[in-house]
């Protein structure tokens, strides 16, 4: 199976979904020839992204400028965000590659801004389509309310569809009732050995003492993620000896610096910035609970990680996070925003090592039987063969 991925960034640009792309194809690139269209980026934006580390990329990336795009056409002002940022230069370089390479099968990543040069080029060439949905462009507080509707439009004119959770088709479709498509979740590795003596050693560093219970919580640090509740409800626990480990960087964190300081909070909160991959095995080996609030989450790919290294997860039940974290199996879930409950759930896991213990073992084997890398693999490489034969 000849497969042309189309997708509107890749490496340089490293974050979840550049890593999804990745996993997925150095698996698929064993049994099928994969090919890559992907715009460069200009400097500003990989200014913005943190940068790939150095990865071996086993199959041809082809690149070009994006110079038009669809809502910088005339009057945008007056759209109000309702012309979504369909790539035009990317219409006719796609047409210009599935002319040289005859793909058996064309892969979307993103309906915004690449379904439209996918689409085009399913009609023009009769190439079934895939289309994939794993988060930026799907209705969300960061998306014009209008592109769900395109959306839904280029959903049900491709010939398989992928969600990476039932809350994101949901989000997609409404009140308008659909099976379509598949559900794939996002991928995590199999954690990392690490010594009780790396272990020591990170809690030596950090200066936590032994009996002290660590509280980890990993997110970007943004207003919608919510850290404000993790850190307000920390007030509610001041009898227990536990400390909350805050990894992340983002624009939110002077706010929730000025926040910890108001509420006396410096000797519990603590602020570790970001964290670096190859770090990250010892931190989740000294955590004994994770947390993560969030207003909005497609799917919580942080919260599988945490899953999958065994920890139990306090968390809400909000967007697609009750699909990741089973309430009273893998985790405890609260409402969102409030911050006494979220501290009375992690109080009740403190005080309870074996169900904390029980609830991580369940939640690693569910990581590893949904979550893993080979498995999201496979799923993707089923949805691009239904695809062919349908087409």
């Amino acid at each position: 199976m000849r497969v042309l991925v189309l997708t509107p960034t890749f490496l340089p640009v490293w974050g979840g979904a550049e890593r999804l792309l990745y996993e997925v194809l150095i698996r698929l690139v064993k049994r099928h020839e994969v090919y890559m269209l992907t715009p460069r980026q200009p400097p500003h934006v990989l200014q913005r992204h943190q940068q790939a580390p150095q990865l071996h990329i086993p199959f041809p990336i082809h690149r070009y400028t994006e110079k038009h795009r669809w809502d910088q056409v005339r009057g945008r002002r007056l759209h109000r965000g309702f012309f979504p940022p369909f790539g035009l230069s990317a219409i006719s370089t796609t047409q210009d590659l599935v002319r040289r390479l005859k793909p058996d099968v064309i892969h979307v990543y993103y309906a915004i801004p690449t379904g439209l040069a996918g689409l085009i080029a399913r009609w023009r060439y009769h190439i079934p389509m895939v289309l994939s949905f794993i988060g930026r462009d799907v209705p969300g507080p960061d998306t014009p309310a209008g592109w769900g509707y395109y959306d839904r439009l280029l959903a049900n004119a491709a010939d398989e569809v992928t969600f990476v959770s039932h809350y994101c088709r949901k989000a997609i479709y409404g009140h308008r009732a659909s099976t379509k498509g598949i559900i794939i979740g996002a991928g995590v590795h199999a954690p990392l050995r690490v010594s009780p003596e790396q272990v020591l050693a990170l809690r030596q560093r950090l200066r936590i003492d032994a009996d002290t219970v660590v509280l980890f919580a990993l997110q970007r640090l943004s207003s919608y993620k919510g850290v404000d509740v993790l850190i307000r409800g920390m007030e509610h626990l001041i009898d227990v000896p536990c400390v909350l480990l805050i990894a992340g960087s983002g624009t939110d964190r002077p706010r929730l610096e000025a926040l910890v300081a108001e509420r006396s909070l410096q000797d519990r909160v603590r602020f570790l910035g970001f964290v670096e991959e190859e770090t990250l095995p010892a931190y989740w080996a000294l955590a004994d609970l994770f947390l993560f609030h969030s207003y909005y989450e497609t799917f919580g790919l942080v919260i599988a990680e945490a899953m999958a290294a065994g920890k139990a997860v306090v968390s809400v039940r909000n967007t697609a996070i009750p699909e990741v974290v089973e309430d009273g199996v893998t985790g405890l879930l609260v409402e969102p925003g409030n911050p006494q409950a979220l501290a009375a759930a992690i109080r009740q896991l403190i005080r309870a090592p074996e169900k904390r213990q029980a609830m991580g073992k369940a939640g690693s084997a569910k990581a590893m039987r949904l979550y893993s890398w080979d498995a999201v693999a496979q799923a993707y490489e089923t949805a691009l063969q239904g695809a062919l034969a349908y087409g």
